[in-house]
């Protein structure tokens, strides 16, 4: 019976040591080289730079069928930094996917023809695209914090299209500081900071089981959808849900801009838009503001807790005499602009350009007026 416990206890020890071996070795080279490189680990930015991907397209004719998207020396999108950038009216856009506008491509993203109509007054003018995909307020936050003050530009203005990726979301609420002091958050954060054997093994299940870039291609033609009406009880109840994540999300905002203002960059706030909210008309005049969204939920109620956050922001932004564009309201809910419930098409990106710029062309006057070309 000793003998056996021996055995059992020998072998552990052996299999530790393996272990260790393993990954101690994973360590060394997962350094040298990584496979699967991903912008954030923990709170480490690591963006991935000088890269191009392309995605094809078989299933919406408002979309390129080949789509090509670059990344700069900075990891963003557009033009690589001059060397005198300091002397530059210098621009990111910031926010989530739908500032990124990862189907759209080089050239076509709003940030890319709002760019250009800026470009053709003012001189010494260079602007970035630093939209990333699923990023709430808490990620632009963190962007603003670990990773604008490791590059060589500190932009002069900072537009951030804001609000989507925070609706619903409870989830963030433990993270909205970076230095949360729980000892389970920190030793966590420790190991998706800092073990490139941890990040190799997460960003492997992402690429043996990758999330459908395109999926619900049926679901998002906006004619053919399934319908889910909601009471007012239901609608009433989800909405006064949304009370504490709003009280977060204000102050992420607050943040933001204390940021902004110790890196001396001007933010403005742009609200964002849906297709959804006071029904959209195509084909056979379906009821988009019916259709279904996460399953038992729909468009109007999409629409009415996104309002809430645009409120916010807003109110934010007066607040803190932050000027602020109202998207939102101003975008057509027209299908021609979105290629699902906020993603823009060629079209959509051209209009949300056409908006920002003339809401923004007197603000940019009396700001940078020493750039305007003579």
């Amino acid at each position: 019976m000793i003998k056996k416990k021996n055995k059992i206890k020998q072998r552990l020890l052996y299999f530790g040591y393996i272990l260790v071996i393993f990954v101690a070795a994973m360590e060394i080279i997962l350094r040298i080289y990584n496979p699967f490189p991903q912008k954030i680990n923990g709170d480490r930015w690591e963006m991935s730079t000088n890269t191009s991907y392309r995605f094809t397209n078989d299933f919406n004719s408002r979309l390129d069928s080949v789509i090509i998207n670059k990344e700069n020396s900075l990891g963003f999108r557009g033009e690589n930094p001059p060397a005198n950038i300091n002397n530059y009216f210098s621009v990111l856009t910031i926010g989530g996917s739908t500032t990124a506008c990862t189907f759209l491509s080089e050239g076509k993203t709003w940030t890319d023809l709002l760019g250009n109509k800026i470009k053709n007054q003012y001189s010494q003018f260079w602007i970035n695209n630093a939209g990333i995909d699923g990023h709430s307020s808490y990620g632009h936050l963190n962007f603003m914090y670990y990773y604008l003050p490791k590059i060589s530009v500190s932009p002069k203005l900072a537009l951030f299209l804001i609000g989507a990726n925070d609706v619903d979301r409870s989830d963030l609420s433990h993270i909205d500081s970076t230095l949360n002091n729980r000892l389970s958050y920190k030793i966590k954060k420790w190991f998706f900071t800092h073990s490139e054997t941890v990040i190799f093994f997460r960003n492997l299940k992402h690429v043996l089981f990758p999330e459908n870039i395109f999926r619900d291609k049926e679901n998002w033609n906006f004619k053919n959808f399934e319908a889910v009406h909601l009471s007012n009880n239901y609608i009433d109840s989800a909405l006064k849900a949304q009370t504490d994540i709003l009280n977060s999300y204000k102050q992420r905002l607050n943040q933001i801009i204390s940021l902004c203002a110790k890196s001396k960059i001007q933010p403005v706030f742009i609200t964002q838009p849906t297709v959804f909210g006071n029904g959209t008309a195509e084909g056979g005049n379906p009821a988009i503001d019916f259709h279904v969204f996460h399953t038992h939920e729909n468009g109007q109620l999409f629409w009415l807790k996104l309002q809430l956050y645009n409120n916010i922001t807003k109110q934010v932004a007066k607040d803190n005499k932050i000027f602020c564009i109202d998207l939102a309201s101003e975008m057509p809910k027209d299908t021609l602009y979105y290629y699902d419930i906020v993603h823009y098409t060629n079209a959509g990106a051209q209009k949300v350009a056409d908006i920002i710029f003339d809401d923004l062309k007197d603000y940019l006057a009396r700001e940078y007026y020493q750039f305007e070309k003579k």
